[in-house]
């Protein structure tokens, strides 16, 4: 019996509904669509599990993007009690394919990247026909039907019995058709042809969010302008490019903003140690990623990071690592930082998908990729919950305040199921062409701001007030409510400004209920609910425990302001507890 065991809601859920598909004579195999971080790969597990026991299956080859996840595969699979390989050769394989107890035997599981069977997609379409195989194809946006990676997992699910695909971001940046995901192709209403993906079971964010599987994060966006300077190797002729985000040009490429050493790159990367240093109050093993677009600039990066921690000696504590492509035994050092002692990693793609660091809490966008795809991607590497931290946690991701990533930043609740994908180009980064080198760039900060639940606010100040009228929050109260709080102490003490001000002028003073409806309603928000959005019933707990507090059965126009201004109070000091994350009494 496996050791391990998929047991949160949605992992049930997609359990039953793939083994229906499973079940159907006629199914090409299954799609499950679930956010980055949600648990696929233990959920994957579950069902090789199910394979065996209930299907026949003898084997599963489970497909994976890239090393450091196909590892994290064979680790889950051992978890599990399935015997795993995942760093044999294919000619290994190869060789041992006749001798059917040699190949499998207690190994239940292999583990291999698109890279490998892509060499011989042939091997391991024999292999899962002779053993009744199931195919797992993890993040198949990978597998283009019309380019290499595509036609060699077509080819290997032909000799499957069972397939499963497994994603959270199931389309490509072009919107093509892939390999093993089920889909149509519309026409939006701009006009643009778009392809829909159909799961056989889809979890989006928002309900990882509500189930606690997933983390909330906010956006913190940074405005600025900056420009390229160009020089033409035909004619020698110079060309500034000039990227102002306050434009909200879609067609705007990052670059010019991304000098290590100018003024934009560094408030990205100063925000990011703040909020670092302020998650650390509570975590102190919270990390930060910094997302680069290269090799030189992640070097570049890496200086800027040391001269900051020289002007600033509380930020000498954190460690400054870089993994790259070629940075020697890189993937044993992304396992090492997954576990170890270190603060901020600097890295280009070797991190992005896939990989499994729960306590990376702050990232910094400081890439020029402009597509959903990667975007969505890096981003869940900042969701996953972690047990040994209470149940509200969250993470914070520094973003240029691009249009496009703004955009996907208050969608990216939405993106999972059902996803509309229009064609975003080859890779979206948006270059000049060879026949140009760039000879200087700068940049410059406009304004800073934040996405708070899918709204975008022009100044974060409003948090920054509150914390510092009430320090003890800081790391553990997210800078959406922190804004939910300090507009509400705003209203408040406008309010007994404009009473004192009535009073003065023996006028009438507002009606003190409408303080309290606006208490009710912030605590509601703050409560969990079974359907996901609060209703009637939650209405009616808050305002009932309220009024067994101060003795009445319900409010009327006959209670007296007294009374109001008490049942107040007591609403306060439960909202407050909310925001704290500590345990209150409702009973009188």
């Amino acid at each position: 019996m496996p050791s391990g065991k998929a047991t949160r809601r949605w992992q049930v859920e997609a359990k039953e509904e793939v083994r229906q598909e499973w079940l159907d004579p006629q199914s090409e195999g299954a799609l499950v669509a679930a956010c980055p971080a949600a648990g696929k790969t233990i959920y994957g597990c579950e069902m090789a599990t199910v394979a065996r026991e209930e299907f026949d299956s003898e084997i599963a080859l489970i497909v994976s993007p890239t090393v450091p996840v196909k590892e994290d595969w064979h680790e889950t699979s051992e978890l599990f009690g399935l015997g795993s390989i995942h760093n044999v050769p294919n000619e290994t394989l190869r060789e041992r394919l006749t001798f059917r107890e040699s190949l499998i035997g207690d190994r239940e599981v292999i583990c291999v990247t698109y890279s490998q069977l892509a060499n011989e997609s042939e091997l391991f379409a024999e292999m899962l026909r002779r053993h009744r195989g199931l195919l797992i194809a993890d993040e198949p946006h990978h597998a283009d039907e019309n380019e290499t990676f595509g036609r060699a997992l077509n080819l290997v699910a032909e000799g499957a019995s069972l397939r499963l695909a497994l994603t959270g971001t199931p389309f490509n940046t072009r919107g093509t058709p892939l390999s093993m995901i089920k889909s149509v192709e519309e026409i939006d209403e701009e006009g643009f042809h778009v392809r829909r993906a159909i799961p056989t079971y889809s979890y989006s964010y928002g309900e990882a969010i509500t189930d606690q599987v997933c983390r909330p994060v906010e956006f913190i966006t940074v405005m600025g302008r900056g420009e390229v300077e160009y020089r033409s190797l035909l004619n020698n002729n110079t060309w500034l490019r000039v990227t102002d985000l306050a434009a909200r040009r879609k067609t705007d490429r990052l670059g010019p903003l991304l000098d290590p050493d100018g003024a934009f790159m560094m408030e990205m990367l100063e925000t990011g140690i703040k909020a670092l240093v302020d998650l650390r109050e509570q975590d102190d093993r919270a990390a930060m990623m910094v997302v680069v677009g290269s090799k030189e600039e992640g070097e570049r990066v890496a200086r800027v990071l040391q001269a900051m921690q020289t002007g600033n000696p509380a930020w000498s504590r954190f460690s400054v690592e870089e993994i790259y492509h070629d940075t020697p035994d890189a993937h044993r050092r992304i396992r090492q930082f997954r576990n170890g002692p270190g603060d901020i990693v600097i890295a280009v793609r070797m991190i992005y998908e896939g990989v499994n660091i729960p306590r990376l809490r702050v990232g910094v966008y400081a890439t020029g990729v402009l597509t959903r795809l990667f975007f969505i991607q890096l981003v869940g590497r900042f969701l996953r919950s972690e047990a040994r931290l209470d149940a509200y946690q969250f993470a914070k991701v520094v973003i240029p305040a691009h249009t496009l990533l703004l955009q996907w930043a208050r969608e990216i609740e939405q993106m999972v199921a059902g996803a509309k994908i229009p064609d975003e180009g080859e890779n979206g980064s948006g270059g000049v062409g060879d026949a140009f080198e760039m000879i200087g760039r700068g940049s410059q900060v406009t304004g800073m701001g934040a996405i708070l639940r899918g709204e975008a606010e022009d100044d974060i100040g409003i948090a920054r007030d509150f914390f510092a009228r009430v320090p003890s929050a800081v790391g553990r109260v997210p800078d959406f409510l922190a804004t939910t709080i300090e507009r509400a102490y705003r209203d408040q003490a406008a309010a007994s400004d404009a009473t004192r001000g009535a009073r003065s002028m023996h006028s009438r003073k507002p009606d003190p209920r409408a303080v309290n409806q606006r208490l009710v309603a912030s605590i509601v928000r703050q409560l969990p609910h079974h359907g996901g959005e609060p209703d009637e019933t939650d209405y009616a707990r808050v305002n009932g425990a309220a009024n067994r507090h101060v003795g009445i059965r319900r409010l009327d126009r006959l209670t007296t302001d007294d009374v109001l201004e008490r049942r107040a109070a007591f609403l306060r000091t439960w909202l407050a507890a909310l925001y704290r994350g500590e345990p209150f009494n409702e009973a009188p």
